[in-house]
Formats: structure tokens, sequence, C-alpha cells
């Protein structure tokens, strides 16, 4: 067996050993390859909805995986969720009951319903782990916009206003022009500070009626200096463009408290919303030494054996 089988070999032993919340952090479908965040494994899916179902989105699971990873709220013990954890994970909320409706796998905004935020439960807190991954695939439709999010405190701001408040902790906006200007995109993303909301925000294209992939990446790093960072990515037929990376904050306090994840699509007109939403997923990272040690297992032994061969 040749020295990168081997460790290749090792790396996926290690892999298939990694836990998060006392589960196995790999299970079958749940890996997601992302370059968010510069990450040496794939993040694990916790949550993933392709809105294969018919109906209202409120008070729906996702269809897809979800499989618990991140509690809805603390306390929770490690293991499978159970009791109003398991209800509540993973189950969409709207604001008035019928923010979107579900159809042929997309969320659509309906008549009448703006803003319209669709959220569920995702608490993190200190020590749950250090990367986060939403990922969000749309048709935008033109004049439209449509934005994902890491939620703050659902329970006391609410979900009737929209995530271009301080409900949206850390969001990534997309809107499409209009006419001529159609193919041209405006991204924004946003974050709080302490009440303070910052910014950044820039241009990219993509033709109309193609499906974009928004991912925004969260560094949790309220244990060590330097700020909480963020990476946000969008994936269009012509690949994955880095909009914006950096850091929100400066000291150890954190500059985004999570307490949920979702969407929310703005459209131009009451008549509801043209854009689509084609699918949701949360997905977790694995613990950060695991990481660093496979990553630093191929690294070195590769390492050892390029300079014996130049030997």
């Amino acid at each position: 067996m040749g020295l990168w089988a081997l460790l290749a070999l090792i790396a996926a032993d290690a892999q298939a050993e990694l836990m998060f919340r006392g589960l196995p952090l790999y299970q079958q479908g749940n890996e997601l390859v992302s370059p968010a965040l510069g990450r040496a494994l794939p993040f694990a899916v916790d949550m993933h909805d392709d809105f294969n179902r018919t109906g209202l989105l409120q008070q729906t699971d996702v269809d897809g995986l979800q499989i618990g990873f991140v509690p809805p709220y603390q306390g929770v013990p490690d293991g499978p969720l159970t009791g109003s954890a398991a209800t509540s994970h993973g189950r969409w909320a709207t604001p008035t009951g019928n923010g979107y409706s579900t159809a042929s796998g997309a969320a659509r905004r309906l008549p009448g319903t703006s803003p319209a935020v669709a959220s569920m439960p995702w608490r993190t807190f200190l020590g749950l782990g250090d990367d986060y991954l939403v990922q969000m695939t749309a048709t935008v439709a033109e004049g439209e916009e449509v934005r994902i999010a890491y939620l703050g405190d659902i329970q006391t701001q609410g979900i009737g206003q929209g995530l271009d408040s301080e409900l949206g902790q850390l969001v990534l906006s997309i809107q499409r022009g209009t006419g001529a200007q159609g193919e041209e995109l405006t991204w924004t993303v946003a974050w709080d500070v302490g009440g303070n909301r910052q910014v950044r925000a820039g241009s990219a294209a993509a033709p109309v009626g193609e499906e974009l992939n928004l991912q925004l990446g969260w560094q949790d790093m309220r244990r060590a200096p330097g700020g909480d960072r963020f990476d946000a990515l969008l994936g269009t037929s012509a690949g994955n463009v880095r909009l914006a990376t950096g850091t929100m904050n400066t000291d150890l306090q954190p500059s985004v408290e999570v307490f949920g994840v979702g969407f929310e699509s703005v459209g131009i007109t009451s008549d509801g919303s043209g854009s689509l939403i084609n699918s949701f997923t949360a997905a977790v990272p694995e613990p950060a030494q695991a990481g660093s040690w496979v990553a630093g297992l191929i690294l070195s032994v590769g390492t050892r054996f390029r300079k014996k061969r130049h030997i």
C-alpha cells in the first residue's frame, strides 16, 4: 500500500470516530464540502430541507436530514434529542403562520406577507463548536432579494421584523437588478455588534433564472482573542465566488449570539414573491482539535516522505 493511500485510510478512520454532542459526526449523506472558513474536513449537515411537500411552511419539519447536533435551546443532554427538543428541532415558524407555501421542491413567499422571516430554533453556545455554516439555494426574481441568516433571540425580538434588523445577527443578502440590469447582483453581509449594524457590500453577476447557492460561514471565537469571523460565498454556474470574509469584533465578547437560523424573501410587489427558495441547510464543524490533528498528520508525514525522497 502506498503512503498516501495509508494516510487516507488513517484520516478516514479518524474522521469516522468524530463526535458532536455525543452523536457520530459523519452519517450517511450528511457531508457537505465547502471552501467556507478554510476547513480541513467537510461540514456535517445537521438539518436540510428540499421543500418536497405541498402546503404552508408554518410548523412543518424539514424533509431531508434532521440529525440534532445543535439543540433548539440550552440544557439539552448530549445524545439524540428527545421530547420538546426533538419536536422543536428542524421545525419552521413564520410570523403570520402563512408566510410561505411549499410546492414542487421550493418555498415561495405568499401575497401580503412582508416582512416574512422563516425561522427555526438552533441554539449555539460556549463549548458547542467553533465553525458553522448555513447554505441556501434560491432562484432570485428580477428586482427581488433573498436573505439567509443566523438569528438572534427569537423569543425576545420576535420574527415580525425583517432580517435587516437586530434579529439578523449575521446575514447574507442577494438582490437582483431589473431589465437591462437583470443579470446584476448586489450583495451585502451585515452583522450586529452590541446593537450597532456593520455592513460589507459589493456586486456580482449571474443570468436571470439561474439558481444561486448562498453560503455563510461563522467562526465563533469567543474563547480566543481576535473576534468572531465570517465567510460569505456565492455559487453560480461560473463557480464559487468569495464575496467577503473578515472579523466581526476585536475582543473576547461574542459579537454574534445565535438562537436560530432562517431565511427571508423580499418581493417588490404585494402579490407575493417570484423568488424561489429551493433548499436550506445548516451544518456544524468537526471538533477543532480533530480537524487540526488530521491535517497535521498528513502534512507532517507527507513532508518527511518528500524529504526522504529528495535525499
